[in-house]
């Protein structure tokens, strides 16, 4: 079973350190978003500038979907997520990255969170709340 753990007392550092108001979020560069390169190869991961494809499921059982992780924000922007996934009772020493989701040229309120360790988490803004989890690739369910 996957727990799903709200970040009450952190919401706010993460708003922060995500980019985001809680109402809209911040993204660098969405312009250049709809410039795209084709793979080599079937399986290879499309690069866009400054994004990366990825699949998701938006809900569990239903089709993989494309979206793309936005760029990582700055190394000393990330020390107070590791600490955010920690106080949820995750392991991470340290955050590598934290990369907002983007479907159809609009942001989602969901980063993908890499820590240090090998681990990957969820998490997801609603109602000026924050909820993490581990990273399954399904944004609604397990």
């Amino acid at each position: 079973m996957i727990r799903v753990q709200p970040i009450l007392a952190t919401t706010a550092a993460l708003l922060v350190v995500s980019g985001c108001s809680g109402n809209e979020p911040t993204i660098e560069g969405q312009s250049e978003a709809t410039q795209s390169v084709t793979p080599e190869a079937p399986n290879e991961t499309m690069q866009t500038t400054g994004l990366e494809e990825i699949k998701i499921r938006t809900i569990a059982g239903e089709p993989e979907q494309a979206a793309f992780l936005l760029p990582s924000k700055e190394q000393s922007e990330l020390v107070p997520m590791a600490e955010v996934v920690r106080e949820s009772g995750f392991q991470c020493d340290k955050v590598n990255s934290a990369r907002q989701l983007q479907q159809n040229d609009k942001p989602m309120d969901v980063f993908k969170i890499d820590c240090a360790n090998g681990n990957s988490f969820q998490a997801t803004i609603m109602n000026d709340q924050s909820f993490l989890k581990p990273w399954t690739g399904v944004i609604l369910g397990k």
